[in-house]
């Protein structure tokens, strides 16, 4: 029996406590239920980093399981897999056992008696070869196929079967058994890797490219059996500058970490206690995998895996609030590089509700949880290039090319026709109060699609930022000194917004004023956007509200252009919950989805990632003249 990480982590980024925390849970588990203490370990996704036999030794590991890759690229061959060997960091020592790659991908997707084959040759190699098999269990019957490979073919049994007759020489064993009977074949240091894929997901899209055609060329040149050892993508933490969506649920564990430890500082009570137990037991649950990370399984692409993190994460925070705060009205305000990339976030928090703003970024606000439903409605998604974007434009459908079930690394379908027409790239992420100055010629469908030509540069540039906090509210205040085109040149506009968070509801109200500082007239189309991702864009209890008027269709995923508008929302019967805007002038009013297409073990497939409702307003300003508009945003039960 394996132990682990309880709630299935990428190790390597969580801090050391949790490593320890997360795989003694299931150590005691496992003890629990089977009488036996796990000596060893599954390793997540088989990241491995050179730190980790520190903390897995002090989990009481005595070994872990790794693929043979990783040992190839310290400069092994396969003659020299045939054991286990030790991996040491600060003087703590683990066992590290290679897992066959050829294995991996001949269970369950070659004939029986290649396997077996395979692993007759393996015999000759030394006098007690050793080789591991250890891979996840959904190749058999939960990919695509496979049920229908391992029972109803009964490629499963026929395995079994073919096994036992070969007993003689062919024999199941115990890793412990190995690591008693047989000495190790030295000392190893493993560089940082994963599984050849993993990394190849890790590169940016278009090194992605570049790396699958030189192994195509490697592979065409009969090169890549000796040398392709030697190529290798990238790095997993990548995955963390790749998606800023990944970061901002990393670094948000990392901030719910050091709330639990400034807290824990400050005990007084048992019960106090009791409350930052259960509020480290959700960050943990909010460590598992799957959602920060992209590759052939949708992960950080799947909305409701990434909403099950933020609900552990905001849980845990509220049972931080519990035991810090001894009051129902309160409010804290903490300006840090929440997000560690050099640049300061402003973290508003209240009993109700977090409100995390970006300076740097626009001034956009990045975060908005609702804490009495433990939901971020700004959990949302930017359309970006992904190398097999270019397998649609191509219009190719892979389909195994005889009547073997491929590898879900090999096999690739299509859910649904015209996704090519949903291949549209964000150059900025979806937040909320996105300032946009548009040009006169812009449309609905071209801002959608963002086939656009923005007019300011207040997007993704920074603002200044100041603010102010009493007893009952904090006030914001954002503002840039910018530039807008106006015909054939660049007009100085100062935009400022006043952002105002009282600490006895789930709401804020937004001041915006914008000033011509330019010697002349210039003409103003501007607009600001609001994301909220909502979970699903097809769902009848989902839909938009208008204040004073009926739409149709109402569903998060249809498109609208409305005139008039002070009113305006979104109701969730499913999350039992209503936003709603208020405005103080009339305003157009954009609607309209933004889907991703992205790959799972399904296929392609279309994906709904968040609402925009953005309000708009026109004017022609002569120097010195000003627009002024009040916006307010309000969440309340159902």
């Amino acid at each position: 029996m394996l132990s682990g990480g309880y709630y299935e982590p990428i190790l390597a980024i969580i801090p050391d406590e949790d490593k320890i925390g997360q795989i003694k849970k299931l150590s005691q588990l496992v003890k629990k239920l089977t009488g036996t203490q796990p000596q060893g370990m599954w390793l997540a996704e088989r990241v491995w980093e050179p730190h980790l036999p520190s903390s897995l030794s002090d989990a009481g590991m005595k070994y872990v399981i790794v693929d043979d890759t990783h040992f190839k690229y310290a400069g092994l061959d396969d003659s020299e897999l045939d054991g286990y060997y030790i991996a040491e960091e600060i003087g703590k020592m683990l066992k590290v056992f290679p897992s066959s790659k050829y294995l991996r991908y001949s269970i369950p997707f070659k004939d029986v008696a290649e396997t077996i084959d395979f692993l007759k040759g393996f015999c000759d190699q030394s006098a007690y070869p050793v080789i591991v098999y250890a891979d996840d269990a959904e190749k058999f019957g939960m990919w695509p196929g496979t049920f229908e490979l391992c029972y109803n073919q009964a490629w499963l049994s026929n395995f079994f079967e073919s096994m036992l007759k070969c007993y003689d020489f062919i024999r199941t064993v115990h890793f412990a058994d190995v690591l008693r009977e047989i000495a190790s074949k030295g000392n190893v240091y493993l560089p940082t890797a994963s599984y050849a894929e993993m990394m190849e997901w890790a590169l940016p899209a278009r090194a992605t490219v570049e790396l699958q055609d030189f192994e195509k060329k490697l592979k065409t040149d009969g090169l890549s059996e000796k040398y392709g050892a030697f190529v290798r993508g990238g790095f997993w933490r990548n995955f963390l500058s790749k998606y800023p969506e990944s970061n901002n649920i990393h670094k948000k564990m990392l901030w719910v970490d050091e709330k639990i430890k400034r807290a824990s500082s400050n005990l007084i009570t048992g019960k106090q206690k009791a409350l930052l137990d259960r509020a480290t037991d959700e960050k943990r649950k909010g460590q598992c995998n799957d959602s920060y990370w992209h590759g052939v399984f949708g992960g950080l692409y799947l909305n409701h895996l990434r909403t099950a993190i933020y609900e552990h994460l905001i849980t845990a925070e509220t049972l931080i609030d519990q035991a810090t705060h001894q009051n129902s009205n309160w409010i804290d305000v903490e300006k840090m590089d929440f997000d560690r990339d050099g640049n300061e976030e402003l973290l508003v928090e209240t009993p109700q509700m977090n409100i995390s703003i970006s300076p740097s970024r626009g001034g956009s606000i990045f975060e908005i949880d609702c804490k009495a439903i433990a939901f971020n409605f700004l959990n949302t998604m930017a359309r970006r290039e992904e190398p097999y974007h270019r397998k649609i434009l191509e219009k190719l459908t892979l389909k195994p090319s005889d009547d073997s079930t491929a590898s879900i690394h090999d096999l690739v379908l299509t859910k649904e026709e015209g996704l090519e027409r949903l291949l549209n790239y964000d150059w900025y992420r979806r937040t909320f109060l996105i300032d946009h100055f548009l040009r006169a010629d812009t449309t609905l469908d071209s801002f959608a699609a963002c086939d656009y030509a923005e007019q300011g540069d207040f997007i993704d540039k920074p603002f200044e930022l100041k603010s102010r906090k009493n007893e009952n509210e904090v006030k914001i205040i954002l503002w840039r000194h910018g530039q807008v085109w106006a015909g054939e040149r660049w007009c100085s506009v100062h935009l400022k917004k006043e952002i105002i968070v009282p600490n006895n509801k789930a709401s804020f109200a937004v001041r915006y004023t914008i000033i011509n500082n330019h010697p002349s007239e210039i003409p103003i189309w501007f607009g600001t956007e609001c994301n909220l991702s909502m979970l699903d864009g097809e769902s009848d209890d989902r839909y938009y509200i208008i204040e004073g008027r009926e739409i149709s269709p109402r569903k998060l995923s249809s498109k609208h252009y409305l005139n008039d508008i002070t009113g305006f929302g979104v109701e969730d019967r499913y999350l039992k919950v209503k936003c709603e805007f208020r405005l103080s002038e009339t305003a157009d009013l954009w609607l309209f989805p933004i889907h991703t297409v992205s790959l799972s073990e399904a296929g392609f497939e279309k994906v709904y990632q968040s609402s925009v409702l953005m309000p708009q307003w026109k004017s022609v300003l002569s120097p010195g003249d000003c627009m002024k508009f009040d916006l307010s945003f309000t969440i309340s039960a159902l």
